[in-house]
């Protein structure tokens, strides 16, 4: 069996690589073309990435639960990974022809480039049968993974500096998304190839398949009820720059904490393992350590970029999306509940196999998301912030329903989490003092300036050693644990 921390480790560098190139084009993209072109881009991905969690019809998290727990048996793989593959396909067909038939008949775009935008996004939504790189994660592939988005990540880096040039240059810019998606899929394709063969499946199987399927739909599609849902109604916005607002935040944040995320998803496989396995001390021990990793990075790390919302707004798109710093803040508080989300929804309640409760969950919280976002919209506020806060209030009923139903069904004592979860964020709350206390002491304007550098940097740098200083004197385990790797490496020097 892999590594675990090898696994990790692949997987953070991963995530690494997909924060350094985006921390890089990012902002060069968002000074270098218009802020409608951006808002223009935005409003036509926004449909594709709507449809492409329907065209893979939640079998990302069903394939690589259901293959952990049979990795050693070839013909099931076989027979599990065919029927995954043209359920796919044949979704995947279904909402392509449904995205032309939108965007020829029923959108209403009168602007050229615009239309075009449209076909050169939806050529991701028609390679999505491809799609299979929950297989990779199940098998623990991270090292082709890792070498895949070197890759990946190059050829987009170098295509955006060499076609992307002017404010105008849109269509540049979604061939260049597209072509790095496709590449994407394609390798993982072809790779994975090597290790299973797709054999005959009935057709009254896949019929099946599709009605088990359904709660997985959800379950993978729960973006759309949320977030996707904020973009889909500000895409609609007489003006492009809300959404350009939305996303550019959305994507800071996500960008920043993903590596965490990355790196505790590849607990996943070993997890379902664990369980098929009917092992629940081993279950249980990497629930915990991994839960209290995950929250040990990402509860100050969201603290981090909520007191420097403005500066990373000015930072990363200029001075035209200084605008974006509240919203850039809302997402971050939004972070440490994704966290909780993420570990009780998927490494508790999904692993164990109750994502039909999830469906039920989600569905009922993104009905209530649903009727806030018409509110808004029919009372005309189009201001990006508000349309976060509602989905935070939405996504905060999710996870009390998540609290209830653990506690009720008896899956896991959560105690534990929430212990970790409380000490790390009052911790960091010290961060609000930090920043206030140093723009006391290093008065400047919002532009970049040495003494603005100065500033910023004071405060990630005080903020860093109260965090870590404070948790050495309480002696928390995982600094424990850092400080004896540090040791036992300088030892072997």
């Amino acid at each position: 069996m892999k590594s675990l921390k090898l696994n990790a480790l692949a997987a953070i560098m991963v995530r690494i690589l997909n924060i350094v190139f985006p921390l890089i084009t990012g902002p060069y993209i968002a000074r270098t073309l218009s802020k409608e072109n951006i808002g223009y881009f935005d409003s036509a991905n926004i449909l594709v990435q709507l449809l492409v969690p329907l065209a893979t019809l939640g079998v990302y998290n069903y394939g690589i639960r259901n293959i952990s727990k049979v990795k050693n048996d070839k013909s099931h793989i076989n027979q599990l990974f065919s029927e995954l593959f043209y359920v796919s396909s044949i979704a995947t067909f279904l909402m392509s022809s449904f995205y032309l038939i939108y965007i020829n008949f029923f959108s209403n775009i009168d602007y050229t480039s615009l239309l075009y935008t449209y076909y050169i996004l939806g050529f991701q939504l028609f390679c999505q049968f491809l799609s299979i790189e929950w297989l990779n994660e199940a098998f623990e592939n991270y090292s082709f993974i890792l070498y895949k988005t070197i890759i990946v990540r190059i050829t987009m880096f170098s295509l955006t500096f060499i076609m992307i040039r002017n404010p105008d240059d849109l269509l540049a810019y979604a061939f260049v998304m597209t072509l790095a998606e496709v590449l994407n899929l394609l390798l993982s394709f072809i790779w994975i190839k090597r290790d299973v063969k797709l054999v005959k499946v009935p057709f009254s199987r896949l019929k099946k398949l599709f009605y088990i399927l359904l709660p997985m739909l959800i379950l993978a599609n729960i973006s759309i009820l949320f977030s996707t849902l904020d973009r889909l109604f500000l895409s609609k916005a007489e003006s492009s720059i809300y959404i350009a607002d939305y996303v550019m935040a959305q994507n800071i944040v996500m960008i920043i904490t993903g590596i965490i995320t990355g790196a505790i998803s590849v607990n996943i496989p070993r997890l379902s393992y664990y369980l098929g396995e009917n092992n629940n001390i081993e279950y249980e021990k990497l629930l915990y350590k991994g839960a209290q990793v995950f929250l040990f990075f990402t509860v100050p790390l969201t603290m981090g970029i909520f007191i420097l919302s403005d500066d990373i707004a000015l930072i990363y798109g200029g001075e035209k999306f200084l605008s974006a710093g509240i919203v850039i803040a809302i997402f971050s508080l939004r972070s440490i509940m994704l966290a909780l989300y993420n570990i009780l929804g998927v490494h508790i309640i999904f692993i164990k196999g109750y994502e039909k409760y999830i469906t039920i969950f989600v569905s009922i919280a993104g009905l209530l998301n649903l009727l806030l976002k018409i509110f808004l919209y029919k009372s005309s506020i189009f201001s990006a912030e508000y349309y976060i806060g509602t989905t935070f209030i939405s996504e905060s009923l999710v996870l009390i329903f998540y609290i209830i139903f653990i506690k009720r069904k008896k899956l896991a004592n959560i105690k534990p989490i929430f212990h970790n979860l409380y000490k790390y964020l009052l911790i960091s709350i010290s961060f609000i003092l930090i920043s206030f206390l140093i723009d006391q002491l290093i008065v400047v304007d919002i532009n970049l300036s040495l003494k603005y550098i100065l500033n910023v940097s004071s405060k990630i740098l005080l903020s860093s050693l109260t965090y870590f200083l404070s948790l050495y004197f309480i002696r928390d385990s995982i600094i424990k644990e850092i400080l004896k790797t540090i040791k036992n490496k300088l030892k072997r020097s």
